[in-house]
């Protein structure tokens, strides 16, 4: 029987930031893995249609990678 790995953690976060009247800037920063030593990936969106698009790609992209069948060692 080998060692099990502890679950893998991913990260997401948004920054929002006013911008006045041209609207708001969007910063999502997404962590694939937090025990891995890598740079997150950062993309600046100026909607909120733009920004769930990119958390949604994110959670699908886990779902992915951690569902049954899939080997993550």
């Amino acid at each position: 029987m080998g060692r099990s790995r502890p679950p893998r953690v991913a990260v997401c976060v948004l920054r929002v930031e006013s911008r006045g009247e041209t609207g708001v800037l969007i910063t999502v920063t997404t962590t694939s893995d937090v025990g891995v030593r890598a740079p997150g990936r950062t993309r600046s969106v100026t909607g909120s249609a733009e920004a769930l698009a990119l958390v949604a790609g994110f959670l699908d992209e886990y779902e992915q990678v951690e569902s049954p069948g899939h080997e993550s060692n």
